[in-house]
C-alpha cells in the first residue's frame, strides 16, 4: 500500500502501521501507541520528526537546508528564541531594522566590532554613557563639540 491509502485510514487501521515508503525513497514511521512519527531520508537520517506532547506538537527539522516563505510577515512568539550557527549569521532587510527591548540588551564580541551608518545617535537617557578602554580613546571628527 502506498503513503496516499494510508493517510485515508482510521485511526484503528493506522495503529497497525509502522513504517510507509514515501516518494524519494523517504520512509515515514511512526511509533507504537502514534505519539510520534519521523521521516527517514535514503540514508537513514531522521529529517523530520514529530513529538505529541500533552502541551502540543513539538516538531525538529534535520535538514541540509530550511526555507520559509511568506508574502506577507512571520510572527514567531515564544517564551525563549535561541539561534546558534556554527559559521554565520545574517540579517537583512530592505526597509528598516528595528530591535527593542524591555530589559538589557548585552552584546559580546571577541574580534572586532564595528558600526557603520549614515548618521549615528547614542543617546542613555537614565543613567551615564560609558567608554572604556583598555588602549587610546580616539574622538575624530570635523568639530568635536563637548557639552553643547
Amino acid at each position: 500500500m502506498g503513503a496516499e491509502l494510508a493517510w485515508r485510514c482510521s485511526a484503528s487501521e493506522w495503529a497497525r502501521w509502522s513504517e510507509i515508503q514515501l516518494a524519494e525513497n523517504r520512509r515515514l514511521e511512526v511509533e507504537p501507541g502514534g505519539t510520534s512519527f519521523r521521516v527517514r531520508a535514503p540514508d537513514g537520517e531522521v529529517e523530520l520528526r514529530v513529538r505529541l506532547t500533552p502541551e502540543g506538537p513539538v516538531l525538529l527539522f534535520s535538514a541540509a537546508q530550511i526555507e520559509i516563505e511568506r508574502t506577507k510577515s512571520l510572527k514567531v512568539e515564544v517564551d525563549s528564541f535561541e539561534v546558534c550557527a556554527r559559521e554565520r549569521i545574517s540579517l537583512s532587510s530592505q526597509g528598516d531594522f528595528e530591535q527593542t527591548v524591555a530589559r538589557d540588551l548585552t552584546s559580546h564580541c571577541e574580534g572586532r566590532q564595528e558600526v557603520h551608518a549614515g548618521e549615528l545617535a547614542i543617546t542613555a537617557h537614565k543613567g551615564e554613557l560609558v567608554l572604556d578602554a583598555t588602549d587610546d580613546l580616539r574622538v575624530n571628527g570635523e568639530r568635536v563639540l563637548i557639552n553643547c
